[in-house]
């Protein structure tokens, strides 16, 4: 297999391996047939990656990542050995450890740049799919991903780090009218998604990429333009962004469409200091809510996640890794620097909202991956990162 192949593949097997296989399904400890599936596709990705570096070729990287993450899953198991569901945590910090393998050892192989390109466009692959197949969940108000069977904020996800990715390209002339068109498309899926923490957190991400820009390309200048008076007429005229950000009424819109209920219980889970310190294990993604007409809800927020799973140990762990990866990312050279920023702050105004930024999802391994880059050991090595390129254009 080629140096260029290699990539491809790799982030191809592990998105396919990270995205959901059944819709509400969460995996709760013993044997699973989805997950040992899951399991035997992220294994395949990591081989596929370690077997390509050379030690003639191989690319220096930092290792804090590792540490970070490690801290990370050790507390949560510490969490778990006393929540006693070790084994269903334990399973789960080992797709974590596997994922971050991965990805680590295709950013020894290749550029950066590259690896970030073969993830994207495995994402749009996965989306497109799911979108086109998915088309008739339409008529109940939100796209639903048809196979595989993405919600519509994991669907939107997929199309806004796609978005991200064009718009860098378009940003530096790199792009073709072909990424102008894909960039439509997938906007527009992302609209249809109704996801509202996606699309918020996609134009965050989209404004830090402009504001950054030195010189703006002739047809970056003539899209931003054109798009005003879209957008006025949107907002102004038929009132469509008003009615997206109303979806479901005023009432659920305060309350985050009822996240703040399970935040709320979450804040009052643990009555023990060992496990407010640790948590109780990643397994962990429902919690117990009183006073509603439901008896469990799902958490929506990777940091109350990270309470919930790692405890106030995790918590702070999660946070001081965010912040390392923020100053990573704004210190890495240009053009590259543009694209980081971007894609952290799209991941950390979304992990609000979401769940699943320290979980084996795709949005963990583009975490990790601006995390990797973005250490001073990595950073030192520009000219060897860029060694290998893909010529073909595309996200």
């Amino acid at each position: 297999m080629s140096d260029l192949r290699r990539p491809q593949w790799a982030a191809l097997l592990v998105v396919a391996s990270t995205v959901s296989w059944r819709a509400g399904t969460y995996y709760s400890g013993g044997f699973d047939l989805v997950v040992a599936a899951k399991a035997l596709l992220s294994v395949a990705a990591m081989v596929v990656a370690i077997r390509g570096v050379r030690a003639d070729s191989s690319i220096r990287r930092g290792t804090r990542s590792f540490w970070m993450l490690g801290l990370y899953l050790a507390a949560s198991l510490f969490g778990a050995l006393a929540g006693g569901n070790i084994m269903a945590s334990g399973v789960l910090a080992l797709r974590l450890a596997i994922l971050s393998v991965t990805v680590y050892f295709l950013l020894r192989t290749v550029a950066a740049e590259l690896v970030f390109r073969c993830f994207v466009r495995a994402c749009a692959g996965v989306a497109v799919v799911a979108a086109v197949t998915g088309v008739g969940t339409i008529t109940g108000g939100r796209l639903q991903g048809g196979i595989p069977p993405l919600a519509p904020n994991e669907l939107a996800f997929l199309c806004a780090i796609t978005v991200i990715g064009l718009a860098w390209r378009l940003a530096h002339e790199m792009g073709s009218r072909r990424d102008i068109a894909l960039l439509v498309v997938f906007i527009g899926i992302i609209w249809l998604t109704g996801s509202r923490t996606g699309l918020l957190a996609l134009v965050a991400a989209l404004a830090v990429l402009m504001v950054q820009m030195r010189r703006w390309p002739p047809a970056a200048f003539l899209a931003v333009v054109a798009a005003v008076p879209a957008l006025f007429y949107a907002i102004v005229g038929a009132g469509l962004l008003t009615k997206f950000l109303d979806r479901g009424g005023s009432a659920n819109v305060s309350t985050l469409s009822n996240r703040t209920v399970a935040w709320s219980a979450a804040a009052n889970l643990y009555h023990t200091t060992w496990a407010r310190a640790f948590g109780s294990g990643l397994s962990v993604k429902k919690i117990p809510v009183a006073g509603q007409w439901w008896n469990t809800q799902i958490l929506d927020s990777s940091w109350v996640s990270a309470l919930v799973q790692a405890g106030i140990v995790g918590m702070v762990i999660f946070g001081l890794w965010s912040v390392i990866t923020i100053v990573g990312a704004a210190a890495s050279a240009r053009p590259e620097r543009l694209l980081w920023t971007s894609v952290i702050v799209y991941l950390l105004l979304r992990s609000a909202l979401e769940s699943g930024l320290l979980d084996a999802t795709p949005a963990f391994c583009f975490f990790f991956l601006i995390s990797v880059v973005g250490e001073r050991t990595s950073r030192l090595e520009p000219d060897r990162g860029r060694r290998v390129q893909l010529a073909p254009a595309g996200p």
